[in-house]
């Protein structure tokens, strides 16, 4: 395998580690608003376009409007 095969076999495996990771967060986990205490699920997309940090998202509550750093809520 060639240098260049390797890294694009390295970033497909990525790619299809993440999109697994975040359908896991999506079936699995919901947030909860740290402001009104409102939970709620996260599309797959939403998951992928917000802001994020490790498990942090930085998410808008639908039931208080308001934008924060969340964490996928303890079940």
């Amino acid at each position: 395998m060639t240098e260049i095969e390797l890294i694009i076999v390295s970033c497909l495996l990525l790619i299809v580690y993440g999109i697994w990771q975040m359908d896991k967060i999506e079936k699995t986990k919901h947030f909860k608003c740290k402001n009104c205490e409102a939970e709620f699920k996260v599309s797959k997309y939403k998951l992928l376009v917000t802001a994020h940090w490790g498990s942090k998202q930085y998410l808008k509550c639908p039931a208080c409007k308001q934008r924060l750093w969340m964490c996928p809520a303890d079940d």
